[in-house]
């Protein structure tokens, strides 16, 4: 919103040398409401503002921001949006999808939403008729790289799985904006090796489509990504470990020393860690336990496994068909670890975002 609350204050200071402004109170009064809304409107007291307006049903009006006296009541925000551009309730973003987007997190998507046309239609700007939607995509073709879907790329089939069917119930309204890596229909090798060299393949095809690499959060994966430690990343890259898991902090392991809890963090973060407690743990209650197993000489660290990984992707796969069965479901299971994932996923480009455009600040 920094852009352009910049963008209209320096509008303002430009006004302020007009004589016309200089020699009225009243503009100058105006002048000096409107500075002090634009320096403290951000994106969240904008949100505030608006489910205020919606929760009173108020309706733009002029007066609201150039009578004040005529609504002493109502906040200076509130009168700012109302007031300032009648009809349009002005957005410190320039795009108006953002806005849009902005608009349904206060209505929520069951909010009915009509796109009046009769003024420009009455302009003869467009036709009553003409497909805009179909002008639209036209418009925005040029933003193919923040428009198109978003690559997915993982360890192996098992991930995508899983990953995929968790978008689908949690987040179903993003599902259309990821492509998840098709491993059978190519028969794609698996593992964190094989994934380095599927990263280098489309770095040097020069693929322009966002790319998120997600490799397990272990030895395995950092000692396979050093071979991407002299490879400059370009900005629709992303290569990212899944997080840390706070439940993994104090994990019961096996070794040569016997049972012993650790943290597994960076050692044994394969995704079926993250299926939830519920699938973690086994018929008495404990947590399915970590095996170490290969020693990595470069990194001086133990590779850790989980144990009966089949078991446990056949129990997650379980839990995903009967919340899709049944979404009332949803709340009764654990979904704390592919939440953190798919979070991973959705926040991954927010700087590459911000860098391409100033439209989509927010």
């Amino acid at each position: 919103s920094s852009v352009v609350n910049g963008y209209h204050l320096a509008s303002i200071a430009r006004r302020r040398d007009d004589p016309i402004w200089e020699h009225s109170e009243h503009l100058r009064e105006a002048l000096d409401r409107e500075e002090r809304v634009l320096q403290d409107l951000s994106f969240e007291n904008w949100v505030s503002s608006f489910a205020y307006i919606v929760k009173m049903r108020l309706q733009p009006s002029f007066d609201c921001w150039h009578r004040p006296e005529s609504h002493p009541d109502l906040p200076l925000v509130v009168k700012y949006l109302l007031g300032e551009s009648p009809g349009q309730m002005w957005f410190p973003v320039f795009d108006f999808r953002v806005f849009m987007r902005a608009a349904v997190e206060v209505t929520g998507t069951d909010a009915e939403v009509i796109y009046d046309l009769t003024e420009l239609v009455y302009d003869e700007c467009v036709e009553a008729d003409e497909d805009l939607c179909g002008w639209a995509r036209r418009i925005t073709a040029e933003e193919f790289v923040l428009n198109h879907k978003v690559v997915v790329l993982t360890e192996g089939r098992s991930d995508i799985k899983a990953i995929q069917g968790s978008l689908r119930i949690l987040y179903p309204h993003l599902t259309d904006y990821y492509s998840f890596m098709d491993f059978e229909g190519v028969r794609a090798p698996g593992g964190a090796g094989a994934l380095v060299s599927m990263i280098k393949a489309f770095i040097g095809a020069g693929i322009v489509n966002r790319i998120v690499a997600s490799f397990d959060n272990d030895t395995a994966a950092r000692s396979a990504l050093r071979a991407l430690r002299d490879i400059q990343l370009p900005d629709n890259v992303r290569v990212l470990h899944y997080p840390d898991a706070p439940w993994a902090e104090d994990y019961p392991t096996l070794g040569p020393q016997g049972p012993t809890n650790m943290n597994v963090n960076g050692l044994a973060g394969c995704l079926e860690l993250y299926f939830g407690l519920d699938v973690l743990k086994q018929q008495d209650g404990s947590l399915t336990p970590v095996q170490w197993r290969g020693y990595d000489e470069t990194l001086r660290e133990y590779q850790g496994e989980l144990m009966n990984k089949a078991g446990l992707q056949a129990r997650f796969m379980e839990k995903l068909q009967r919340c899709e069965m049944d979404p009332s479901l949803l709340r009764q299971y654990d979904w704390t670890g592919m939440e953190a994932i798919i979070n991973l996923l959705r926040t991954a480009f927010h700087e590459y975002a911000r860098s391409c455009s100033p439209e989509y600040l927010q």
